[in-house]
């Protein structure tokens, strides 16, 4: 995204799999070029299940496409 620098095909992806996706706020997303793959790293605000907004990391391998290969979370 030009606007926030996120990542459009993470977000679309993760938001799939929240509790409350429209409780989703991105932080910040950098960027890792592998040469066959690309590192995302993405910190965002979200509500967890017991309703308490949280930050959260996570690091995904994504396609040049902008497709989601797979998803590691961090604390």
């Amino acid at each position: 995204s030009g606007w926030d620098s996120s990542h459009s095909g993470l977000v679309r992806y993760f938001k799939k799999t929240m509790h409350d996706p429209d409780s989703f706020e991105h932080i910040k997303t950098t960027y890792t070029d592998k040469g066959n793959h690309l590192l995302v790293g993405m910190r965002f605000r979200a509500k967890n299940k017991f309703g308490a907004k949280v930050i959260q990391n996570l690091i995904a391998k994504c396609d040049y496409e902008g497709g989601v290969i797979e998803i590691s979370y961090l604390q």
